[in-house]
């Protein structure tokens, strides 16, 4: 049994004989997923031995053998990796990317920013969610996601009753030890063009306070969130000069996901939604312990 899964150019093939496996890819995974493709995919090989599993061709930062309770955590590790490792067509950023009205928002972003709670929450805005975790930007500057479900450390009860974008998703969730994946519905449109690019950052008491930043400051962002650096000419600066000359950035710190999406919906020229910009659902300063569980 198979899956062939696609991103960005790149084709992977995973084999298997567990329908567990099939059903993990399938979850995290799904809208990447095609009937047929080269015959020459790179392959991945995933086989249950007693009461772990087996791994093959996942790459060197991946273990060779995960309990099953890490299967979800590691696998999704392995697709971004080995999509990532030959891609040269393409910028591959660690961000997430949304939609409004045909075009796209990056939130550029290393792990623990606070990344996906602002996308999970933008999602209950009207934004279309095509990532939170890898975007694909091409020589034309249209950027496409790899849409799997949302990536966000375990958490306990009392962050899924403080978050009701959570809580309204958390019946279908899985994950294991250290992550919960949460679906969201994926944007299955073309590549958007880029309307702009934040580089978002949870801080304690700042509202929001949004900085528009210069050329060389936004290339630097976007230089430390490359995955694919060293396939491209120049380790990609060039690439992200141009990038960084073409689309407007801003350097966005927060602690209030509504006045957040507020500030969002200003710079795309949109109606406020009406939400309200206090209460624990979308306050960010009542324990800042519970918000750094979410990247």
């Amino acid at each position: 049994m198979e899956r062939l899964l696609t991103f960005a150019g790149q084709w992977l093939r995973i084999c298997t004989s567990d329908p567990e496996v099939l059903e993990v890819i399938d979850f995290l995974a799904g809208a990447h997923l095609r009937e047929a493709g080269p015959a020459m995919a790179c392959p991945l090989k995933v086989e249950r031995r007693g009461d772990a599993f087996h791994l093959e061709g996942q790459g060197p930062q991946a273990p060779t053998q995960v309990g099953a309770e890490m299967l979800e955590e590691i696998l999704a590790q392995v697709l971004v990796y080995r999509l990532a490792e030959h891609n040269a067509e393409h910028l591959l950023l660690h961000a997430a990317a949304l939609e409004w009205a045909g075009r796209a928002i990056l939130l550029v972003a290393p792990a623990g920013c606070g990344k996906t709670t602002l996308t999970g929450w933008l999602t209950t805005q009207g934004f279309g969610f095509l990532t939170d975790e890898l975007a694909a930007v091409n020589e034309a500057a249209r950027v496409s996601g790899f849409g799997r479900p949302l990536n966000v450390k375990a958490v306990g009860p009392e962050l899924w009753h403080r978050f009701p974008w959570l809580a309204r998703d958390g019946d279908t969730a899985r994950g294991g030890a250290h992550l919960t994946f949460i679906p969201r519905p994926s944007y299955q449109g073309l590549p958007l063009t880029i309307l702009a690019l934040v580089f978002p950052r949870y801080v304690a008491g700042a509202g929001v306070n949004v900085e528009a930043l210069r050329v060389g400051k936004s290339a630097s962002g976007l230089m430390s969130c490359l995955l694919n650096a060293r396939n491209l000419p120049g380790n990609g600066l060039p690439w992200v000069m141009g990038l960084a000359r073409q689309v407007p950035a801003y350097d966005l710190r927060y602690d209030n996901l509504a006045e957040a999406s507020a500030w969002f919906r200003g710079l795309l020229g949109a109606r406020s939604s009406g939400a309200s910009t206090s209460g624990p659902d979308s306050r960010l300063d009542y324990q800042k312990s519970l918000v750094n569980t979410v990247i």
